[in-house]
């Protein structure tokens, strides 16, 4: 072969290179006849500073009767506490009750059935761990009798405020429950279910719960949780890395306890998708708003979230922390689904029976397919595709 023919022959494979690697595109599937469990709790977050002053007549009739959500978590403020448990500061539970209270009456106005109570503890995650008030020994660990007289004033206090049982309960979140080692966690949770049967503990609140983490790189579920009662423990994680592995062999959970929050679309996306399709989540409690106050995208996001949660989920394939393009699917009926996405890159949805209308911003390539054509700007779009 000459040197003229080399060079041509060298062209083309460079061509056909460059072809190849532009088409390799991501491939969503959505399985049509594939339905998972619906997300059936939704949690509004006032244990984020500033959240309650948020919360009047207006804003009480939004979120739990427009929207529906039916959990509200409020924080447990240990140095608020004195040495046995008593409250010594009201001002902040007051402004929690007062709220409270705003969003009960109106479900009631509305006959909407009131949300559960579920309390978390608001502690700081860093040395000197002062958040822990009273409570923390000089050995760096928690008076767990001590934490427990406080448990017991705050739920008292809640109960006669809101003429109202408290649902669930976290004794740690994320990275505090370095101060509780598991003897004494376990003790505490003995304690705790002893007195309040009703309650529901909700293990983890950020701590992984599966063989893997999810978190913040501790692995303690065997140590804190060995025995899960389903009826009385709720599973929950942050899951704000977006990094769940499907590839662990166990983890579902029952809540995604915390989100990140609505500001950057892409992210949060992700892991709600995540949170569907791997965890199996049967709850999310949102961090942020994005529904007082708009926040963009992702405040469109969550808002469509909390308008179609009444469709059953679709299966469709799990994105991961590097996804540029991601899906959530909803049956509507047995021939239309609902497509929510988001991307920042040219991408392809299969599903697995024939199309026979798309939304505009998706291009039919064959019975089964459709592009999806992003032109490098994150774009979130939402459209029933119908099928034959």
């Amino acid at each position: 072969m000459n040197r003229h023919c080399i060079t041509i022959a060298f062209t083309l494979f460079i061509i056909c290179f460059k072809g190849n690697s532009q088409d390799r595109v991501t491939t969503i599937k959505v399985f049509n006849d594939y339905s998972i469990k619906k997300v059936k709790t939704w949690g509004y977050d006032l244990k984020q500073d500033g959240k309650t002053s948020k919360i009047n007549e207006e804003a009480a009739e939004l979120l739990f009767v427009n929207y529906g959500f039916n959990l509200v978590r409020i924080p447990l403020y240990p140095w608020l506490h004195g040495y046995n448990g008593e409250i010594e500061e009201y001002r902040k539970y007051d402004a929690i009750v007062q709220s409270l209270q705003t969003i009960i009456a109106n479900c009631k106005s509305n006959g909407v059935d009131p949300p559960d109570i579920y309390i978390s503890p608001k502690i700081g995650a860093e040395p000197p761990f002062e958040d822990w008030g009273p409570f923390l020994n000089d050995d760096g660990v928690v008076d767990i009798h001590r934490y427990f007289l406080a448990i017991e004033r705050l739920v008292d206090y809640l109960t006669q405020k809101l003429e109202l049982n408290i649902s669930y309960l976290a004794l740690t979140c994320e990275k505090t429950i370095n101060q509780l080692p598991p003897e004494l966690f376990n003790k505490l949770k003995v304690l705790v279910q002893k007195k309040y049967k009703n309650m529901k503990l909700v293990a983890g609140e950020g701590v992984a719960v599966g063989p893997v983490d999810l978190s913040n790189g501790i692995n303690r579920s065997v140590e804190y949780w060995p025995r899960i009662n389903q009826r009385k423990t709720i599973l929950s994680t942050h899951n704000k890395n977006n990094r769940w592995s499907i590839d662990a062999m166990d983890v579902t959970c029952d809540w995604n306890g915390e989100s990140i929050g609505p500001a950057n679309l892409l992210d949060h996306f992700i892991e709600m998708n995540q949170s569907f399709y791997i965890g199996e989540v049967s709850g999310v409690v949102f961090w942020g708003d994005g529904f007082i106050d708009s926040e963009g995208l992702g405040s469109e996001f969550r808002k469509d979230l909390m308008n179609y949660k009444n469709y059953r989920l679709l299966k469709t394939s799990h994105s991961n922390k590097n996804s540029k393009s991601s899906v959530i699917a909803y049956k509507v009926t047995s021939n239309k689904v609902l497509i929510l996405t988001a991307s920042k890159d040219r991408y392809y949805i299969k599903f697995n029976r024939p199309i026979s209308n798309a939304p505009k911003f998706a291009r039919i390539v064959d019975n089964f397919t459709v592009e999806i054509n992003i032109d490098g700007n994150l774009a979130y779009n939402k459209g029933i595709f119908v099928f034959r």
